[in-house]
């Protein structure tokens, strides 16, 4: 009797906590249930917001958009303050809130799948070789902790490896053909591959021993000596100073001649008293005012 008494008991007590997780976080069946539950929470998150902003001082915004197509609600879009939303439509080119609402709400519909957004192969191509290359500048500046780090594909041996102490490993195309993502064939398959092993971790970044480096940098300079590698030319002024020659101190634009003809102003007025064919020009008569009136010299 005992135990039929426990076993029941027992299983009301979990029936009765299935209960209250599915009122938390278990799904809906019904649409209306959906939406009573989504405005619920939106509520629930507008009071928790303004709480916040009494108490800490913050002023902020939130979007909430339907995953599935069970039920119909309309993307929420918030402002704790109006004024805000107002800046960001004047200051922000293209900021439309119905826009941004149904634009996320499509991508989030879809499974945040890019793939479902690009129809053609190039594009997907493209999409993901951009994506390949933000994933492996990110893992280098989170393995090196230098966030003006910039990758160098062509010569990563030296400006990476040597520099570093750092190298990559998994790379799914071939130790051969580590370069450019953008340098790399538009197939899809191949793409994808590589793209999965970043996001895995099963290519990632390592870091070398002493020893290690040390014997790639011996590697290295053997390469660069029997000419496999091309380096960059030393500059002649290497280690001396780079200044400017100085600027020469010219007339400047506007500013009036002196009083006092030169040599050059002189010679050009010559100059321009006669013509090509060395006849002279005729010159103006200048007018002489005499005390008894206004007359023409002679």
């Amino acid at each position: 009797m005992d135990w039929t008494f426990n076993t029941k008991k027992n299983q009301f007590i979990e029936d009765l906590k299935d209960t209250r997780n599915s009122r938390k976080r278990g799904v809906q069946l019904s649409a209306r249930s959906r939406l009573l539950d989504f405005n619920a929470t939106v509520n629930l998150i507008i009071c928790l917001f303004k709480g916040l902003k009494a108490r800490v001082g913050v002023e902020g915004f939130f979007c909430l958009v339907r995953s599935s197509t069970k039920y119909n609600v309309s993307p929420h879009l918030w402002f704790s303050s109006a004024q805000l939303g107002k800046y960001l439509r004047l200051n922000i080119k293209g900021f439309d809130l119905e826009k941004i609402g149904l634009l996320a709400e499509a991508f989030v519909v879809a499974g945040c799948d890019w793939m479902t957004f690009l129809h053609t192969s190039k594009d997907q191509a493209n999409f993901l070789k951009t994506d390949i290359r933000d994933m492996v500048h990110t893992a280098l500046v989170n393995i090196t902790g230098n966030p003006k780090i910039i990758m160098n594909y062509k010569s990563f041996e030296h400006e990476i490896v040597i520099k570093y102490g750092i190298d990559i490993e998994g790379w799914t195309p071939g130790k051969d053909r580590f370069i450019n993502p953008s340098d790399l064939s538009d197939s899809l398959p191949l793409l994808r591959t590589l793209h999965e092993a970043l996001e895995s971790g099963t290519c990632k970044f390592i870091r070398l021993s002493a020893e290690q480096v040390s014997a790639r940098r011996k590697a290295y300079d053997a390469r660069v000596n029997a000419g496999e590698v091309v380096t960059r030319k030393t500059r002649k002024d290497k280690g001396g100073s780079h200044k400017k020659p100085p600027k020469r101190k010219g007339r400047k634009k506007g500013k009036h001649r002196s009083d006092q003809p030169s040599d050059d102003d002189s010679n050009s007025s010559e100059d321009s008293d006669e013509d090509d064919e060395g006849v002279p020009r005729p010159r103006k008569r200048r007018r002489v005012v005499q005390a008894g009136g206004a007359g023409e010299g002679q």
